[in-house]
């Protein structure tokens, strides 16, 4: 995208890095005001949908004569990322209550254990298969 020039690329890689956080913040109050005005479940969604959208938009946005445009997906990559990561411990507890109202048990937990595993599980995934 850049020509080789170093100094452009590390230039837009900060910007996109700086327009993501800023994104995620704001993404914190989105997603929540979403989450209160539907539900967790929309809420979470939403946050899929836009890293979703954000991350196919590179296609379009990483352009040589226009290298700027990809602080677009920056931006919803930000929102979308953060909001899942937001909704995904709420949601566990939800859970955990869910579930003492069923058992009559606390298994706190073994709910916090399976969802550590699986986020590893899929980072371990992530890492793994991005080279191929």
């Amino acid at each position: 995208v850049c020509g080789g020039d170093k100094s452009l690329a590390g230039t837009i890689g900060g910007w996109f890095g700086s327009v993501m956080i800023g994104c995620a913040v704001l993404s914190m109050w989105l997603i929540t005001k979403i989450s209160q005005w539907t539900s967790k479940r929309a809420g979470m969604l939403t946050g899929l949908a836009l890293g979703l959208v954000g991350n196919l938009s590179l296609w379009w946005t990483m352009r040589p004569e226009h290298p700027y445009l990809q602080l677009i997906s920056a931006a919803l990559i930000g929102l979308g990322v953060q909001g899942c990561w937001l909704m995904v411990d709420s949601m566990v507890a939800d859970t955990c209550d869910d579930d003492e109202v069923k058992c009559g048990m606390r298994r706190e937990g073994m709910f916090s254990a399976a969802k550590g595993f699986c986020m590893k599980a899929a980072l371990t995934v992530t890492a793994v298969t991005a080279g191929y």
